[in-house]
């Protein structure tokens, strides 16, 4: 399950942010709000998000980044022709040579073997732990030009740690965007938020208002 994103000059988010959905163990239980981040695990993410915020305060900015993160981490094996499609810098003169910077953090299972499907078949309890997924994007004159860091790590796992192979991390990334289809993400804006102020609270896991981003948005 996805928990956590982290974005930094990226469309209209200028400086770092993240946006960190994990639940701590101490807060109560209820009924079909929350998940484990993995089997057995004692953080919790929430499976319905709601997302809302003024205009130009980055809601949109947050899928832009999880969709290149996803085809990024899917696709760009088998890329062929230059440049970066759904990637923009932060529209100032600073961060015209400023890195793009995107990570993800999800849980699931740790072990890319070739075999672990069979081997989970089997029977064998797989290794479960969390994996974080991140890009930084050079950036020249306004444009991006190549991607020195591509990494996919696990941050904590109870039987290993580390790096992945080139063919383990193309295993990892695959499983990065059916991993956020298990939660339901609704962005909306702050009018519309008025309409259902009474609905979401009983109805939505976790509501973010993203009033943090608009310090990073041109007036």
């Amino acid at each position: 399950m996805l928990y956590r994103l982290e974005l930094e000059n990226f469309y209209s988010v200028r400086d770092a942010q993240v946006l960190d959905l994990a639940i701590p163990p101490n807060v109560p239980e209820e009924e079909e709000r929350f998940a484990p981040l993995f089997k057995g695990s004692p953080y919790r993410a929430p499976k319905v998000v709601a997302i809302y915020g003024a205009n130009a305060s980055g809601k949109t900015t947050i899928l832009k980044a999880l969709n290149f993160l996803f085809s990024f981490a899917r696709e760009s094996v088998q890329r062929t022709v230059p440049g970066f499609a759904g990637l923009e810098r932060f529209n100032d003169t600073a961060s015209m040579s400023r890195p793009i910077r995107l990570a993800v953090e999800l849980g699931g299972i740790m072990d890319f073997a070739p075999n672990m499907v069979k081997r989970i078949e089997a029977g064998e309890a797989p290794a479960y732990g969390l994996l974080r997924y991140e890009l930084e994007i050079e950036v020249k004159d306004g444009a991006a030009v190549r991607v020195p860091v591509r990494r996919c790590a696990s941050v904590r796992t109870g039987r290993a740690s580390g790096s992945a192979s080139s063919s383990g991390m193309r295993k990892a990334t695959s499983r990065v965007a059916p991993a956020f289809r298990s939660q339901v993400t609704v962005i909306f804006s702050t009018r519309c938020s008025r309409m259902f102020r009474s609905f979401l609270p009983s109805r939505c896991s976790s509501i973010r208002r993203l009033r943090f981003l608009s310090s990073s948005c041109p007036t």
